[in-house]
């Protein structure tokens, strides 16, 4: 079956774009897979605020319920949370950046589907913005190398 670029870009991509030109083969599909990401998302490590503290500063909430210090507590724990909210948005962002700034979005559409596969999701709302962390250290350098 010959190579149809407008094909390739519905299947393998992100659809055809107006700022870019059609792949003229395969290989300028797969190059995309070497292409570093103009946006960057940070590492799970990395990623504020962590787990822990957001496990620690609900924990000090739980504790201090019915006390002088529930009010601080509480307002930490809003403070958490908007932080989280924050990274959320801002990476977000970013991951729908990737997929208007890549020429094919290749490399994003295999990041969505081993994503997908691996079933990358948050436990509870507290966690959402740690997802796009997780897929960016754990899926994104193995789309082109065995996940083992």
């Amino acid at each position: 079956m010959p190579f149809d670029p407008t094909i390739a870009a519905i299947r393998f991509g992100s659809g055809l774009s107006p700022h870019f030109a059609k792949a003229v083969d395969p290989d300028a599909i797969l190059a995309e897979l070497s292409r570093k990401p103009h946006f960057d998302i940070p590492a799970f490590k990395a990623a504020r605020p962590s787990l822990t503290q957001l496990s620690d500063t609900a924990a000090a909430r739980r504790e201090a319920v019915g006390t002088d210090q529930f009010a601080a507590k509480e307002a930490a724990a809003k403070a958490m949370r908007q932080a989280a909210a924050v990274t959320y948005d801002q990476t977000m962002r970013v991951t729908i950046a990737r997929f208007l700034d890549a020429p094919h979005g290749f490399a994003e559409c295999l990041t969505d589907f081993w994503a997908d596969h691996f079933t990358v999701i948050a436990r509870n709302a507290a966690q959402q913005h740690l997802i796009s962390p997780y897929i960016e250290e754990s899926v994104c350098p193995y789309i082109w190398r065995l996940f083992c």
